[in-house]
């Protein structure tokens, strides 16, 4: 995940599915090899995502060199989805406690603490999720954060460390139709006014047995 987990949130919500057809994604990439058929991407007959992702050249062109990567990523977003999404937040965690993670012209970081279920050893528990959240500056334009993986979310302050925070290129525009959430208490991501599952709560306070609430009867048996 460590090559993708700084990607602005809406990027990811297209990387991740996107994944899942690493054939389109070789079409797409040799598609706009020509930037000139970018504006015709809408016309070709690929998953949504993966139009949307060939919007990013270097994005697409970076899934089609490690193709093997780009399966295997495919394969985590269907098959754990939650698992997934929680590896990215540690990196983004670890980024963000070394200084380079943070909100710029080009992005905002937002870190928020939710009440999530979670099962653990075949028992149901709730646990607070840390989440880790990165949204364009503008609603309009995207930028692609570019950044070494080997040394961003480690505490390095070496000068090689140092030249390889991250940077950003140009903006690319991003359409709303295009625009995707992802979903980092559940796993998957979504489009659209379709939000996730609201976050479940903790089970009610119950008294331990032969205790007696305030004003209240003893607990239950």
């Amino acid at each position: 995940m460590a090559p993708i987990a700084l990607y602005p949130d809406p990027l990811l919500a297209v990387v991740l599915p996107a994944s899942v057809f690493p054939v389109e994604i070789v079409q797409a990439a040799r598609f706009v090899k020509d930037t000139n058929n970018i504006p015709k991407l809408d016309q070709q007959p690929w998953d949504d995502k993966v139009k949307a992702v060939a919007k990013f050249p270097d994005v697409v062109a970076k899934m089609d060199a490690d193709l093997a990567w780009t399966a295997k990523l495919g394969q985590a977003f269907l098959n754990q989805p939650t698992d997934l999404m929680d590896a990215l937040l540690k990196l983004r965690g670890k980024a963000q406690a070394n200084g380079k993670l943070k909100t710029t012209a080009q992005q905002v970081v937002t870190t928020t603490n939710e009440i999530v279920q979670r099962t653990y050893e075949g028992q149901v528990i709730y646990v607070t999720n840390t989440v880790i959240q990165v949204q364009p500056a503008s609603q309009q334009v995207v930028y692609v954060p570019s950044y070494n993986p080997s040394v961003v979310y480690v505490d390095d302050d070496s000068d090689e460390a140092v030249a390889s925070f991250v940077s950003f290129g140009v903006g690319i525009a991003f359409g709303a139709a295009m625009w995707g959430h992802c979903d980092w208490n559940y796993g998957g991501c979504y489009w659209g006014g379709y939000p996730p599952p609201p976050p479940p709560m903790p089970p009610p306070y119950r008294p331990p047995p032969g205790t007696r609430p305030p004003g209240g009867r003893p607990g239950g048996r």
